[in-house]
């Protein structure tokens, strides 16, 4: 895998690579993403074959800046919003000249020229406008929707530098444009727009269910009390039990329940905290061989986001650890810890201990 700096040259030549039906992993705020141009199937079907991600799973289109609104998105067949009821249509728009560019992908009617392997086969699909430099001005000089899932071997943990992509995908993939750490560091927030205008959260992101309703002023129904026409794993991705995960067992629980396990099993212990440790508490753990990451020193929550993928991937690939606890973001004591990042790590870190299927 080649990587390519910003700038006019690898632009083009990321436009070629794409126009020609050849995929490449872009930076976005979120996470690093597989891109592959929506319209094409053919390229498409190599990001499923790369990404050894099964065909049930759909993808999100991302879409450059100015392409916000149902006009243009009709005009071009990625969404049908005649589907939508007035009132679904208005709450929809609102949503993206709010949050548009960023973290929030919306699943909305499909049109017709998505083709079925994107949507797996669903009559909606979602759709993101990205907020990293690079990946719009790649979209706005090709003027085409991307498909990309995250850029990670399917189930695994998402890749938020190049380096991370490079180690997931290898010569999988020809090209990676090289845009720095992501900023967000945990995929978006999905939010399912349904024609009578109910609103259901899919997945938990950056942008919260609160902010949603606050904006919106209507309830945002969590998957089991809205009713999807699929299951909620097959309306959007990620949200299988079992995702996010390292090759080494994961366990989520509280500081109690770490002190237990270590007390049965000293050795060999990662461990992921949203708190730093007292110097006493910090010494003992050290002492007893265990690897420390604390998420954020300051117990920020955008921190501990940001950082989430890349320590996971450290304790995946540290010898010396064998096991991995992480702290359950709500058994802390911080402030904030039902915030939509908070709960959105919570998400994650559940989903990455759950057991492997």
């Amino acid at each position: 895998m080649k990587t390519l700096s910003g700038g006019f040259q690898s632009i083009q030549k990321c436009m070629a690579h794409l126009r020609a039906g050849e995929i490449l992993a872009i930076p976005t705020e979120t996470v690093y993403g597989l891109a592959a141009v929506a319209f094409d199937e053919g390229a498409v079907a190599k990001v499923f074959a790369a990404k050894e991600r099964p065909s049930f799973d759909p993808l999100i289109v991302h879409i450059p800046s100015g392409w916000g609104f149902f006009d243009k998105l009709d005009a071009l067949g990625i969404t049908q919003s005649s589907v939508l009821s007035a009132e679904a249509r208005t709450i929809a728009e609102k949503l993206m000249r709010a949050f548009w560019p960023g973290p929030l992908t919306l699943v909305l009617p499909r049109g017709p020229k998505i083709p079925d392997l994107v949507t797996s086969g669903l009559s909606t699909v979602g759709v993101r406008m990205p907020r990293h430099p690079l990946a719009q001005d790649l979209l706005r000089n090709l003027q085409l929707p991307l498909a990309a899932p995250s850029a990670n071997r399917f189930g695994r943990i998402s890749p938020t530098t190049t380096s991370a992509v490079i180690a997931e995908l290898g010569d999988r993939v020809h090209y990676v444009l090289e845009g720095g750490p992501c900023t967000v560091g945990l995929e978006s927030t999905i939010i399912h727009v349904a024609p009578d205008a109910s609103l259901t959260l899919l997945r938990p992101g950056a942008i919260s269910r609160q902010d949603v309703a606050a904006l919106t002023g209507k309830e945002v129904l969590l998957p089991q009390k809205g009713a999807p026409q699929k299951s909620t794993a097959e309306l959007a991705p990620g949200m299988l039990a079992s995702h996010y995960a390292p090759r080494k067992n994961l366990t989520l629980g509280s500081w109690a329940e770490f002190q237990a396990q270590q007390a049965n099993t000293p050795e060999g212990w990662g461990l992921l905290l949203f708190a730093k440790p007292n110097d006493s508490e910090l010494a003992a753990l050290h002492s007893g061989g265990a690897r420390v990451e604390t998420l954020s020193a300051t117990s920020d929550w955008s921190e501990a986001a940001q950082r989430l993928f890349a320590v996971l991937r450290q304790m995946d690939e540290n010898p010396s650890v064998k096991r991995i606890f992480a702290e359950n973001p709500l058994h802390t004591e911080l402030p904030g810890k039902e915030s939509g990042l908070a709960l959105a790590l919570l998400d994650r870190l559940t989903r990455a201990a759950a057991p492997r299927e």
